[in-house]
């Protein structure tokens, strides 16, 4: 267990020169930048629960299978 850590903090290190500081990410889609208001005065991020959802529909197919 040590040396699987050990393993993962060497490579997490050797990697990160090549990446530089900035590390890329893709930017989110419009639709998924805007907070949605799920009761009135509480608002909440449409990416979130695009990933609630998404999680939702997997977990019922794999129930269903």
């Amino acid at each position: 267990m040590l040396a699987t850590f050990g393993l993962i903090l060497f490579f997490k290190r050797r990697g990160a020169p090549d990446l530089g500081p900035g590390r890329p990410c893709a930017a989110a889609a419009g639709w998924l930048t805007v907070p949605v208001q799920i009761i009135p005065g509480v608002y909440y991020p449409a990416y979130r629960l695009s990933i609630i959802a998404v999680a939702l529909a997997v977990a019922a197919l794999l129930i269903s299978s």
